[in-house]
C-alpha cells in the first residue's frame, strides 16, 4: 500500500499452541459510544480472553457484537478521500 514504508520482521516460533492473534484496523479500539469513549485496547483484551474457548468465528462474532453494543447509536465514522 505505501512503497516506501518499512516494518520490523519478528518471528512468531515461540507462540504456544492455542494462542490467538487479533488482526484488525485501529477502528476496532477507536469505535467511540455516546460520551465519546473509545472501546480501547484493554476492552478487547478483555474481550478475547472472555472468549478464548470459542472457536476462530466465535470470537469475531463476539468482537462485532461487543462494538455494536458498546457504539450503540452512534454513527460509524466514514473517511471521504
Amino acid at each position: 500500500m505505501v512503497e516506501d514504508a518499512r516494518f520490523q520482521d519478528t518471528g512468531l516460533q515461540d507462540w504456544a499452541a492455542g494462542s490467538i492473534l487479533i488482526v484488525g484496523t485501529d477502528g476496532l479500539r477507536e469505535t467511540m459510544n455516546s460520551q465519546g469513549e473509545m472501546f480501547g485496547r484493554e476492552r478487547l483484551r478483555d474481550l478475547i480472553r472472555r472468549n478464548a474457548g470459542e472457536s476462530a468465528e466465535g470470537i469475531q462474532t463476539a468482537v462485532i457484537e461487543s462494538l455494536h453494543g458498546f457504539r450503540g447509536e452512534v454513527p460509524r465514522k466514514t473517511i471521504s478521500r
